[in-house]
């Protein structure tokens, strides 16, 4: 096996690799942060690859209760929603996350990139630190979860299309030039 597939198998998907620029890039984290991480990993896949215009969308209609966030890794014995099978209203969560993103749009905005072109590259839960409860409850723990955002500015739609328009044009002359020779 070469390191390639060592790299795809630790990532879990088949696709191509991609770093993050980091002038082009923004980070939030939270850190120890009160809610479920099992709750956390399924809106974390919710808006992974999302707009962040679109993510702050999802989460504030997640709050409000108008939306599921669709389950897909913790599903056993949950209810059924509308469209999307097994799914819950993450109130706790959507708000933890939507803070995040807005940290990370603050973050962007500081660094001089656009925040309309911003897409969530890398969104990352994990286990956070354990502490117990105290009085009545004192024999349990208490769930935290570390969260980490990275916001990513893409190019606009329309600047490709013309990069390809401009790269044809440039092979057309080049090959007109050709010719006259």
């Amino acid at each position: 096996m070469n390191m390639v597939d060592a790299e795809k198998m630790k990532n879990g998907k088949s696709g191509k690799v991609r770093e993050i620029n980091k002038e082009l890039s923004a980070v939030a984290r939270g850190l120890s942060l009160a809610i479920s991480p099992k709750a956390a990993v399924e809106v974390a896949n919710a808006v992974r690859g999302m707009s962040s215009v679109k993510a702050k969308k999802l989460l504030e209609d997640v709050i409000a209760k108008k939306r599921a966030i669709p389950l897909r890794r913790f599903c056993d014995s949950r209810g059924h929603r509308k469209n999307i099978g097994p799914g819950f209203y993450p109130v706790s969560v959507a708000g933890e996350l939507l803070k995040l993103i807005k940290g990370a749009e603050a973050n962007a905005s500081f660094k001089g990139l656009n925040t309309s072109l911003l897409v969530v590259r890398k969104i990352m839960p994990n286990t956070g630190s354990e502490s117990y409860h105290y009085s009545r409850r004192r024999g349990l723990k208490t769930k935290c979860a570390n969260i980490e955002v990275v916001l990513e500015e893409i190019a606009k739609p329309d600047d490709k299309k013309m990069d390809k328009k401009k790269r044809s044009d440039n092979k057309k002359e080049k090959a007109v030039g050709d010719g006259v020779k």
